[in-house]
C-alpha cells in the first residue's frame, strides 16, 4: 500500500498492520457547554503503519515565528 503525506513529492509504500483504535462519535461537554457530535455516521479506524521515511530537514513556523 502506498501513502501521500505532506513531507513528500510523491506516495510513499506502508506496511498495514491490525486495526489500533476505533474512534466513536460523542458529545464534549466544557464548562456549561455542550459540543454537538459533527458527522454522527463517520467512526474513524486507525491502523498501525510502518514508519514514513523521513525527509530532513523540515522546517516549520508557527505565529509566533
Amino acid at each position: 500500500m502506498q501513502l501521500q503525506d505532506e513531507f513528500s513529492a510523491k506516495p510513499v509504500p506502508v506496511a498495514l498492520g491490525k486495526p489500533v483504535q476505533l474512534c466513536l462519535p460523542t458529545l464534549k461537554f466544557v464548562g456549561g457547554t455542550i459540543y454537538q457530535v459533527l458527522n454522527p455516521i463517520t467512526h474513524p479506524l486507525c491502523f498501525a503503519v510502518s514508519p514514513t521515511p523521513r525527509i530532513n530537514p523540515v522546517y516549520d513556523e508557527n505565529q509566533f515565528g
